[in-house]
């Protein structure tokens, strides 16, 4: 399913946690009264969890980005797709060629997507989906009328290919997401690393906020873009619809004259 959080949560919510957990690591470690010379080392331990940290970032990110240009490649895809199926629709006779190129540039329209309105994305979703399926409907009274015709079979074999790759970028718009448990592990790293860190300062007396705040910026910086890619269409970066808008007036003043 689709995350229902806002993107710009990720900019108060990571720096609140991760001052938060220095600060809680650093009073735990002044409540406590070690011998002089006692002092226990967890500079490896910090060490340890900030690598842990960073691998785990390292791999989200990975996945976000994999996502982003599936994402991005379909879209190019369907475009190629659509413009098929529109040529190879002039191989039909009357009016059934004009019918299904008008459905065509209608099913364009509802492909290119709403930003950042979950509604809207779900609506044109559901409008494409019907329009496919009127397309379907009309390939398949042609497919009756003559079934040895080739040009009727390269129609619905491209159609076909349009159909699947809009299912399947569907499917990558709703679906493909970081899992919530995955998200969970982040957070965790996140608090205990800079905890840890907080409580190695703690240990030596030295409150250093201008470090606290430069290394809690960094992650969030990077934690942010890595749930901004996961999220299309509702953040700073997002899969262009350039070759879909274009497509959409192409084919729609191609009908005009």
């Amino acid at each position: 399913m689709e995350p229902s959080f806002p993107i710009w949560i990720f900019f108060i919510l990571i720096p609140a946690l991760g001052v938060f957990a220095v600060e809680f690591g650093y009073r735990l470690a002044r409540l406590r009264d070690f011998p002089e010379g006692d002092e226990p080392s967890v500079s490896g331990l910090v060490q340890v969890l900030f690598a842990l940290f960073a691998l785990m970032l390292a791999f989200s990110f990975n996945m976000a980005n994999s996502h982003f240009q599936i994402r991005k490649n379909l879209v190019l895809q369907e475009v190629n797709n659509i413009g098929t199926v529109y040529l190879r629709a002039g191989l039909l006779d009357e009016p059934t060629q004009n019918q299904a190129r008008k459905y065509l540039i209608d099913y364009t329209a509802s492909r290119l997507e709403p930003l950042n309105d979950p509604d809207k994305i779900a609506h044109s979703l559901i409008k494409s989906e019907n329009i496919a399926n009127k397309l379907w409907q009309l390939s398949v009274q042609i497919g009756k009328e003559d079934e040895k015709s080739i040009t009727n079979g390269l129609f619905i074999q491209s159609l076909n290919e349009m159909i699947d790759t809009g299912a399947e970028r569907a499917k990558a718009r709703l679906h493909n997401y970081i899992t919530f448990p995955i998200w969970a592990i982040l957070f965790a790293l996140l608090l205990l690393s800079m905890a840890t860190m907080g409580y190695h300062t703690g240990i030596k007396g030295a409150r250093l906020y201008s470090v606290y705040i430069f290394v809690i910026m960094a992650f969030s910086l990077v934690m942010f873009l890595v749930a901004d890619l996961d999220q299309p269409q509702r953040g700073i970066i997002n899969v262009s619809q350039k070759e879909m808008v274009d497509l959409h007036s192409k084919l729609s003043t191609s009908v005009q004259n």
